[in-house]
């Protein structure tokens, strides 16, 4: 009899929205958020100046082309240019900042960041909990939210502020 009024008493109070259900709905900022958004970060990325900001965006030879994010980027005064993922070695050394468009499949490429050094950022949270990004801008319930993955921004050479670390989502 217990159990039935737990049970009841969590069904309502679900049904009233109460009591949270535990889910994180994660979704992307519009590009021009997520360039804005990544204004404010670079300022608090020691090693990046952020008038010396020059952009890569990688994106997939079976995806859309970004034109969205390239626009975006270009508007907050960004160099910005973009390549498929297949062209990347070609390129990565004229670049300080890779941003890997949301599903491009790049986990063999991390090497590649270490070596040149690049900041590599994302609108997919998910490729900073992977490591394969070193910082992402998303919305969780609607809401801005910057992730970090400290151990990749070491491995490509980057050190970011504390300020920025008390503000984000943090994986070590």
């Amino acid at each position: 009899m217990k159990n039935l009024n737990t049970f009841l008493i969590g069904s309502l109070l679900l049904s009233f929205g109460l009591f949270s259900d535990g889910f994180t709905q994660i979704t992307r900022l519009d590009a021009k958020v997520e360039a804005i958004m990544f204004g404010k970060v670079f300022k608090y990325v020691k090693t990046i100046k952020p008038a010396n900001v020059n952009i890569l965006v990688v994106y997939d030879k079976l995806g859309e082309k970004p034109n969205k994010i390239i626009a975006a980027f270009k508007k907050e005064k960004y160099q910005t240019t973009s390549t498929e993922k297949s062209e990347l070695k070609s390129v990565i050394s004229n670049f300080n900042v890779i941003y890997l468009v949301p599903g491009v499949n790049i986990s063999d490429e991390i090497e590649l960041f270490k070596k040149n050094k690049v900041l590599v950022i994302s609108g997919d949270p998910g490729l900073v909990s992977s490591g394969t990004a070193g910082i992402a801008v998303a919305s969780e319930n609607k809401k801005p939210v910057i992730y970090l993955n400290l151990k990749s921004l070491t491995a490509t050479g980057h050190d970011v502020s504390f300020e920025l670390i008390n503000l984000s989502k943090v994986y070590k």
